[in-house]
């Protein structure tokens, strides 16, 4: 008969709201001590963070509204943490995962083919005089596919190499890494290291082709910034970094600027509300001309989602790391938080059944704490030596986040069970390879169980943004005729060609927000590598090299997200002035629905957001209608379709013909209108929510518009004459 012994928590009925001013990683590197400098993001006065920056020692990088981008000494935290001025302070220690599971396809699948050839539009569009910004992890920038077709110079305009140190070309302002511009490239005085996953993702945004007339990208003659991201560890806040580096340059480059992440990272709280996310939404909030498309990730195939709906009893089990401990965390809702209960069991030991004395109760988090929570419970001291049990409990933005680590000298052969009751919701994601914690048992005898799944798998922090636009995969080729002349199947046994791709992650968010946005090709697409691994391919005939010997085969929403990332920069190009907010909502419209977007529920839903890129269709709706000529008085600088609609001035009359007259436009901080006589003005934004309703009287007026988000908006005066204004 095995022994069982149990460890038994209940959890108290009373919990404050507030929030922990550090995260939980945050503070166990502050418990490890050490004199390293930190880089993390703080919420705060602004004014409160500048003056601490400069009392600790520490690096102001950049700040926008009330969150900084800092490296702070480690020992001097606590500074930090004890002024009221500051609200938080978040830094995590993640490593980024390329979202990388292993062409003239791809663009027919877009339809995007027709948006380089014009058909049904007034012109063609390839990207002209757009960015397209990149973050990955190097690329070739010898690659032919990325050189200009006239004289052979470089499409980059700039790469930062964030690992790679160089004295000469040292990138100060961020204080770490190399930058070159696009002289130094073209010099050759570059002297970063290319990266297989980048070159590919960016091949398929924007690569021109040239190097074998084929596999063009989605924007060909966009003009390209990279970031290559650091491994050290801290993705996170050198992701954030990388954008804002990328959106300054566009902002002094005075050019409209998507740019591509196929990158992320799975572990935590999956509901954006953390302050990496925070900072890069108030960036696509600065300026117009900004997106951030997000690959969603590929863990499809993972089950590491397990979640207690509000009512139910449950339980789950893990697997330990290495034989030697089980780690894991939970997020849960702060008002479900006081009526859950719980219990630990670990079965398969040499030992008995143990009470904890102690339960995690309200004096372990008490209120205004800026610190989380810790307990450390020597648990069970037996011939294997200690079994200890490391808790921790921080709150942020409502939301909880206990983390827990029980380890000892044999769990090798262990199972630990944690067991939930009452009502709350709970969310736990744990998963060895993905995220470094316990992977959750597939199925156990016992009451309640609760088996993982493999929704709500995307990567968490910006990939559940609202902002930022998420992509899923669907399968774009079945076969590829190789270098060799052979022909490779690149099938995968059931998730045939156009149906959702096998790795693709799935939605939503943990606070239910509809994810992923859309859906690309993701699964096997042929786009550029390095040199040196092209040669390589070619020398040993590799069966996922094409034909030509430039391209490679590769699958993930890596790929798929880069698709989006170029149709974002067509329609910048389309409309250089369009925010996040009317790119996303021309995305989602313009989506083609077909039999496999449907078989997964009525879009959006949580395969296939709402549904396929289709880049023609973008583009047509990015055709605004109105009066294309100057000397109208409702002339529409951003319009590309004459609607007919011009009007001018016929006689001392006019106003009270035509309509109320609005301007300046673009318009920043106020408003003037001339009105003809009294009557009704309201304004909307391009989502169709009114924004403001104006009952005026005739004559000039003026309105204040501090308040508005920057954006287009149309206006409408009683059930007569409307128009279309942009704010900057």
């Amino acid at each position: 008969m095995k022994a069982i012994y149990f460890l038994i928590f209940l959890l108290p009925s009373g919990l404050y709201a507030q929030n922990t001013k550090l995260n939980i990683d945050l503070f166990r590197l502050w418990q490890e001590g050490g004199t390293q400098n930190v880089e993390l993001i703080v919420q705060g006065e602004p004014q409160a963070i500048k003056e601490l920056a400069q009392q600790t020692d520490s690096q102001y990088k950049y700040g926008l509204n009330d969150l900084a981008a800092l490296s702070i000494p480690l020992q001097k935290l606590p500074i930090w943490w004890e002024h009221p001025a500051i609200l938080g302070l978040q830094a995590q220690r993640l490593s980024p995962q390329y979202f990388f599971e292993q062409d003239s396809l791809m663009l027919a699948n877009n339809n995007a083919r027709a948006a380089h050839e014009g058909w049904g539009l007034p012109q063609s569009f390839k990207g002209q005089g757009v960015l397209v910004g990149i973050i990955d992890d190097g690329y070739e920038w010898q690659h032919p596919d990325f050189w200009q077709p006239n004289d052979s110079s470089s499409r980059f305009l700039s790469i930062w190499d964030q690992d790679y140190f160089s004295p000469n070309f040292f990138m100060g302002q961020y204080g770490y890494g190399s930058y070159w511009n696009k002289a130094q490239i073209d010099s050759g005085l570059i002297a970063h290291p290319p990266g297989e996953h980048g070159s590919h993702v960016l091949g398929t945004a924007a690569g021109n082709g040239l190097a074998a007339q084929k596999y063009k990208g989605i924007a060909p003659k966009a003009e390209l910034l990279a970031v290559a991201l650091s491994e050290d560890g801290q993705f996170l806040p050198r992701f954030v970094d990388a954008v804002h580096h990328i959106f300054q340059e566009a902002k002094r480059l005075g050019k409209a600027c998507a740019i591509n992440s196929s990158v992320g990272a799975y572990y935590g709280s999956h509901d954006g509300q953390d302050l990496y996310t925070a900072m890069i939404e108030a960036m696509l909030e600065e300026e117009n001309g900004r997106a951030l498309i997000q690959a969603g990730g590929n863990a499809r195939q993972a089950k590491m989602h397990w979640q207690k709906a509000q009512a139910d009893s449950g339980c789950l089990a893990f697997l330990p790391l290495n034989g030697q401990l089980f780690r894991s965390s939970a997020f849960i809702d702060s008002s479900d938080w006081p009526q859950l209960h719980w219990q630990f069991e670990l079965k398969g030991s040499q030992g008995q059944r143990l009470v904890l004395s102690r339960p995690f109760s309200p004096a372990d988090l008490p209120p205004h704490s800026p610190l989380p929570a810790q307990r450390i419970d020597t648990i069970y001291i037996g011939p294997q030596g200690a079994l200890i049990l490391v808790q921790y409990l921080a709150e942020w933005q409502g939301c909880l986040e206990w983390s827990f680590q029980l380890q000892g000298n044999n769990l090798q052969n262990q199972q630990l069970f944690l067991h939930w009751s009452g009502a709350g919701k709970v969310d736990i994601w744990s998963h060895e390879r993905n995220m470094g914690l316990s992977d959750i048992i597939l199925q156990a005898n016992v009451p309640h169980y609760i088996a993982p799944d493999n929704q709500q798998t995307l990567a968490a922090y910006w990939t559940c943004s609202p902002k930022v636009i998420t992509v899923a995969a669907y399968q774009n080729r079945d076969q590829l005729q190789n270098y060799a002349g052979d022909t490779v199947s690149l099938a995968y046994a059931g998730f045939p060609i156009f149906g959702i791709a096998d790795f693709s992650s799935l939605g939503p968010s943990r606070t239910g927000l509809q994810k992923p946005d859309l859906t690309a090709p993701g699964g096997q697409v042929l786009s550029a590598g390095s040199l040196a691994a092209l040669q390589n391919a070619r020398a040993n005939n590799s069966p996922y090299l094409d034909q030509g010997g430039w391209h490679v085969s590769a699958k993930g929403t890596s790929m798929a997200a880069p698709m989006v990332t170029g149709a974002a920069a067509l329609y910048f190009q389309c409309q250089p002035q369009a925010n996040w907010a009317e790119l996303k909502a021309a995305l989602l419209q313009s989506a083609r629905k077909d039999a496999w977007v449907y078989s997964a529920g009525a879009p959006p839903n949580i395969d296939w957001g709402a549904g396929k890129l289709d880049v023609q269709a973008l583009l047509q709706n990015c055709l605004k209608p109105g009066c294309l000529d100057s000397n109208a008085l409702n002339f529409m600088p951003n319009a590309w379709v004459e609607d007919g609609s011009c009007y001018y001035p016929s006689s001392t009359n006019y106003l009270a013909e035509q309509g109320p007259t609005l301007w300046p436009n673009p318009f920043n901080g106020q408003l003037q209108i001339e009105l003809p006589q009294a009557g009704q003005l309201c304004f909307y934004n391009v989502l169709g929510q009114e924004m403001a309703r104006y009952i005026l009287p005739a004559g000039p007026k003026t309105i204040s518009t501090e308040d508005w988000p920057k954006g287009s908006y149309i206006w409408r005066w009683e059930d007569g004459p409307s128009g279309k204004l942009i704010k900057q």
